[in-house]
């Protein structure tokens, strides 16, 4: 449980109360400082990855935990950016054109909600993972749950 690549994802969910409050500090240092724990967050994302993979430390906890400090990560940066944009000062010097609408970070937050509720559904008709990341796999596993009476498992008809 306690692999690397697990503590380095758990490294990015404490990360990211900070990503999200620093842009709230006034100056512009603490908005670099956001930045650049932000670019350590993302490339530790792959880097977790990559060691999971390499030493054959995929976990379950790795499994639930990573997914869930990606969308904290999408979440700690859209709110300060969205906020600081609907809210410009002469301080952040935000030009009009810079600004996030509410649907766009809706829009991608409630995406990988439903990501996420899909390969947990997928998982629980025991699609392997590597399977429910590709986008090819995700149309044919969702065009097996609309059809009645067809076993993903299996992909075969189910007799009556």
């Amino acid at each position: 449980m306690w692999t690397l690549p697990n503590i380095l994802t758990l490294a990015r969910i404490g990360l990211a109360p900070v990503i999200a409050l620093l842009p709230f500090i006034e100056g512009y240092w603490p908005k670099v400082i956001a930045f650049v724990i932000f670019v350590a967050a993302a490339l530790s994302d792959v880097l977790d990855g990559y060691l999971a993979r390499s030493r054959k430390q995929i976990t379950d906890l790795g499994k639930l935990l990573d997914p869930a400090a990606d969308k904290l990560l999408l979440v700690a940066t859209l709110v300060p950016i969205y906020w600081l944009t609907r809210h410009p000062t002469v301080l952040y010097g935000i030009p009009w054109w810079g600004s996030l609408p509410l649907w766009v970070a809706v829009m991608l937050v409630g995406r990988e909600l439903l990501m996420t509720l899909f390969r947990w559904q997928a998982q629980r008709h025991g699609v392997p993972d590597e399977h429910a990341e590709n986008p090819a796999a995700c149309r044919e596993i969702a065009d097996l749950r609309m059809c009645p009476g067809v076993d993903a498992r299996r992909d075969e008809a189910l007799d009556p």
